[in-house]
């Protein structure tokens, strides 16, 4: 009985200590467990942060790459405008080189003459002077298209000379004596547009302060280009030594040196302010010799012209385009007198203006007689002969 009870006490006794051994693996189960806890949670919230600066890794490359898209979309952007400008550049260049007469490219070159001239007209200042606010718009419309027609036509001839890289079947003379048309040209428009004193004096010498002066922006515009381009054209001829294989004339050579001297004394007696020598006979000067230099300066090159029995190497475009500003100049100074309700002294208060434009109209129609008539379609008669014209036969071309 003893020894059973004590087996008894034995098994018991075991079983206690089991369950005590239990107790102590579910508590050291239990701590692990709460230290495995914070451990996983802190390599979740690792992961999560490495996940976030991957995906803002990503977020910054797809920004690169949309930067760099936008970049070579700059690149490839800006190369296609230039090409544009370019094949732009060359469509116009190949108008105004091509002399055929045709009548698509007559209305090409005329059409792109128009649409610069009618934005110029919209958008740059208007004639105050003008009493209807409507025929302002039309008479800047008109002033700038001839400006625009007037200006272009010094470019055709630039570029034959540039393309043939000679000045053969150009008269030095004409490119001279246009300088200094230009020359006078600008210092009468600029002195009357900008000058009150100028304007002020002419009003006091014909009939008070309602006497109109219809000297436009477009007038000075075009005067002022016209002097830089006509200087440009001189120095090309110096450039393929033109001065050198068709010499100037004696009596282009003694103009140069009388205008110089003559020029130079009157403003010099203005400035010492001898009685009788004013800026306003000076500039009206200025206009009588812009008339006589216009009416004479076409004569060398309509020389050279039936000299050589062709118009080659002159490019006829100038005188399509000198034509067309003539017309147009005409046109605006006469509307111009009109809607001032003065037609004679409107038009005298710029009567070089329409002095000019006439003979513009004469001299060019001439030209075009040469070109379209009794030369036309003479492909080389010029090439046996040399570019020796100047105004006087009077001496020899070396």
């Amino acid at each position: 009985m003893d020894i059973m009870h004590t087996s008894g006490s034995d098994k018991l006794t075991n079983k206690g200590d089991r369950s005590d051994d239990d107790r102590v693996e579910e508590d050291e189960t239990n701590e692990k467990l709460q230290l495995q806890v914070p451990l996983l949670s802190q390599d979740h919230e690792l992961t999560k942060e490495s996940g976030n600066e991957v995906e803002d890794e990503d977020d910054d490359y797809d920004h690169t790459g949309d930067d760099d898209d936008d970049d070579t979309n700059g690149s490839r952007a800006s190369p296609a405008i230039i090409l544009f400008l370019k094949e732009t550049m060359k469509s116009m260049l190949s108008i105004y080189s091509n002399q055929s007469g045709s009548f698509r490219n007559i209305s090409q070159g005329f059409s792109i003459i128009f649409l610069f001239g009618l934005g110029l007209g919209i958008v740059m200042p208007h004639d105050e002077n003008l009493p209807d606010p409507w025929y302002r718009l039309v008479s800047s419309i008109i002033g700038y298209t001839y400006f625009m027609s007037w200006s272009v036509s010094y470019y055709p001839q630039i570029i034959t000379i540039y393309e043939n890289g000679s000045i053969d079947g150009l008269s030095t003379d004409y490119a001279i004596i246009t300088t200094l048309n230009c020359i006078c040209y600008a210092l009468y428009n600029s002195f009357f547009f900008w000058d009150k004193r100028i304007r002020q004096q002419y009003q006091d010498e014909n009939g008070g302060p309602d006497t109109p002066i219809t000297v436009e922006s477009n007038d000075v515009a075009f005067a002022l280009h016209g002097l830089l381009v006509s200087t440009l054209l001189t120095i090309q001829v110096a450039y393929y030594n033109g001065f050198r294989t068709s010499p100037l004339s004696k009596a282009t050579i003694i103009l140069i040196i009388v205008l110089a001297l003559t020029t130079g004394t009157y403003i010099l007696c203005i400035l010492l302010h001898i009685q009788g020598f004013r800026w306003i006979h000076f500039l009206k000067g200025m206009a009588t010799l812009k008339i006589l230099l216009a009416s004479t300066g076409y004569i060398p090159q309509l020389m050279l012209n039936y000299r050589r029995k062709s118009t080659d190497g002159f490019n006829i475009w100038n005188i399509y385009l000198d034509f067309g500003g003539g017309l147009l100049s005409t046109v605006q100074i006469i509307l111009d007198s009109v809607d001032l309700g003065d037609l004679r002294g409107g038009i005298m208060g710029n009567w070089a203006k329409l002095v000019l434009g006439m003979i513009t109209l004469c001299a060019d129609s001439a030209f075009l007689i040469q070109h379209n008539i009794l030369y036309r379609n003479d492909p080389t008669s010029a090439s046996d002969t040399r570019n020796d014209y100047t105004l006087c036969e009077d001496h020899e071309v070396v």
